[in-house]
């Protein structure tokens, strides 16, 4: 799961699954006077690939 933070310096304030709720927090403690900012989570995860018990082969995409 992805982890976006708001940072205020070197301390978290706030963490959030998805993006725009972190930055609607960060806007909402700017708005009060608190300089923060958004640090999104750039980390991907490689899936792993199912192999079909029948066919041998990976599930894949249908084409049309």
């Amino acid at each position: 799961m992805k982890q976006h933070k708001v940072m205020m310096g070197e301390c978290v304030l706030y963490q959030a699954a998805q993006l725009s709720h972190a930055r609607r927090f960060a806007a909402a403690r700017r708005a009060e006077g608190v300089d923060c900012h958004v640090v999104p989570d750039t980390t991907t995860r490689n899936r792993r690939v199912r192999i079909n018990a029948l066919t041998g082969k990976p599930y894949g995409r249908r084409t049309p």
